[in-house]
């Protein structure tokens, strides 16, 4: 298999390995963190008064939210990718320890 091949294949399954943590995993996780579902509580309450005080801005926090949304979706994307990266190689020592927990 050529090297381009195999960083397609590569990108293919960290992709869909992102897919499915995000689609089957990360509601029940977020949920359970205490950090995660504070934050979004703030968040929600702020978007809430933004819409009660600005009625007619409804529309324009949707669009904020949405590219907020895109762009922490992103920079989720470029860390999960780096940390497989860095897990198969910076941290190939750990490959023993981590063998024997699991």
């Amino acid at each position: 298999m050529k090297l381009e091949e195999q960083k397609k294949l590569i990108n293919s399954v960290i992709g869909n390995e992102f897919g499915h943590i995000s689609q089957y995993k990360e509601c029940d996780d977020f949920d359970a963190d205490v950090d995660i579902s504070s934050t979004r509580e703030k968040m929600n309450k702020l978007l809430e008064k933004i819409n009660e005080l600005l009625p007619e801005g409804f529309e324009l926090t949707n669009d904020l939210e949405s590219e907020i949304t895109d762009y922490c979706t992103a920079a989720c994307k470029y860390y999960f990718k780096e940390g497989v990266v860095s897990g198969t190689t910076n941290l190939k020592f750990l490959e023993a320890y981590i063998m024997g927990c699991f």
